[in-house]
């Protein structure tokens, strides 16, 4: 440094005053040899720019494509670009700075990350990746989320089922619901029918447990999804066969008997209140009796109290004798 500054000095008092103008004065000679000394010198930050409109200062370049704003007295950057922190001389990417669990992505120009994008499982909170599992979930836990930190998918509770990241009651997901998986409900309330993992009414006459079965009502016979009136005075009653609509009675109702002898339809025909009202021999004339039509001896008694039997005579008989 003294070398260069004697040098310099003998130069100025040396060279004549013609030259004056091409030559460094002292004050030029000293803020380049310091610059120099500094490290000022391509990548870091400098070229020397003559002085402009007849200036005796030095313009210091900064030599660092990532830089925004240069300080051209000392050729050192200020400002760097967006995406870019100064760390000592240089611009440095925001990327190079450390983030566990993700990459950082935006910085502040003194190197402290603010936004980064973080691995899955992990979300992104003023520059730092924090595990999806800190989220508060309400009866579950979080293990999936968007970079924002949304919940997106949880683990829940017994009772409970996942709902966009959200642990929420069967009903809450599914109408009428009482039991659940992740997809479909698996048992409605017990006045409701489960069809297709979905809970809909229970068919008109009909008694549901909550499931995809239910039974029909008495004096009623299930067809698919749909509970069909039995014959007239039938308490139950099925299909004749497999495929087809016909049915028969297989049990009466109490003012009913089974005709299920060889050669009938197995229908229920009406009979008397009483069975034990005694024997006689039906015919005209004989006042408020009535018959169930069993053979010549039908069983008649005093009609009172019953509803809708036919009258003992003749013609009843030629129309139900068997």
């Amino acid at each position: 440094m003294k070398v260069l500054f004697y040098l310099l000095f003998f130069l100025s008092i040396t060279c004549p005053a013609s030259h004056a103008e091409s030559t460094f004065n002292m004050n030029d000679a000293f803020v380049i040899a310091k610059a120099r000394k500094l490290g000022h010198s391509a990548p870091f930050s400098f070229g020397e720019s003559s002085p402009a409109n007849g200036s005796s200062s030095y313009r210091f370049e900064c030599h660092d494509s990532n830089c925004k704003t240069c300080n051209y007295s000392t050729g050192v950057c200020s400002i760097c670009n967006t995406y870019y922190f100064l760390s000592g001389r240089l611009c440095k990417s925001c990327s190079s700075i450390s983030v566990s669990n993700g990459i950082c992505t935006n910085c502040s120009a003194t190197g402290s990350c603010t936004q980064a994008t973080c691995n899955k499982g992990y979300f992104n909170k003023s520059g730092a990746c924090l595990a999806c599992s800190s989220i508060k979930v309400t009866n579950g836990s979080c293990t999936q989320c968007t970079q924002t930190g949304s919940c997106t998918q949880a683990t829940c509770n017994k009772g409970y089922i996942n709902k966009d990241g959200t642990c929420k009651t069967c009903s809450q997901v599914f109408s009428n619901c009482a039991e659940c998986n992740s997809t479909k409900c698996t048992k409605c309330k017990s006045d409701m029918l489960l069809k297709d993992g979905k809970c809909v009414a229970c068919p008109k006459n009909a008694k549901c447990n909550g499931t995809e079965n239910f039974t029909c009502n008495s004096s009623f016979i299930k067809k698919g999804n749909l509970c069909l009136h039995c014959p007239a005075g039938c308490s139950s009653c099925e299909f004749v066969s497999e495929n087809t609509t016909e049915v028969k009675c297989t049990s009466c109702e109490s003012q009913f008997r089974l005709d299920d002898r060889i050669g009938k339809d197995s229908m229920c025909r009406p009979r008397c209140c009483d069975d034990n009202a005694g024997l006689v021999w039906p015919s005209n004339g004989i006042p408020g009796y009535y018959s169930d039509h069993i053979g010549l001896r039908s069983v008649c008694r005093n009609g009172s109290g019953c509803k809708g039997w036919t009258r003992c005579n003749n013609a009843d008989l030629n129309a139900y004798d068997y």
